[in-house]
């Protein structure tokens, strides 16, 4: 995917596509309090953008997991910074 992202306009990237996918540390891989790392995931995109200036459109879902049946989810998107 890395070759592929100085071609890549819009970028949604997953919790753990930061690290995994993309080599950016955005998430500590606790899925039961991802919405309490905010912060981390902004300053995750904005490092998207910045490393991949044609990327100005970047989204992401942070969750909550706390049973299958029990979780909570929020959006996120920064679009040109």
């Amino acid at each position: 995917m890395v070759k592929l992202m100085p071609y890549v306009d819009i970028c949604l990237a997953h919790d753990e596509n930061f690290g995994a996918v993309l080599g950016i540390k955005a998430f500590d891989n606790d899925t039961t309090r991802g919405i309490e790392q905010t912060d981390a995931f902004i300053k995750g995109i904005k490092e998207i953008s910045a490393k991949y200036p044609k990327c100005q459109t970047v989204a992401s879902i942070l969750r909550n997991i706390h049973s299958v049946k029990d979780s909570e989810w929020i959006a996120i998107m920064i679009d040109h910074g």
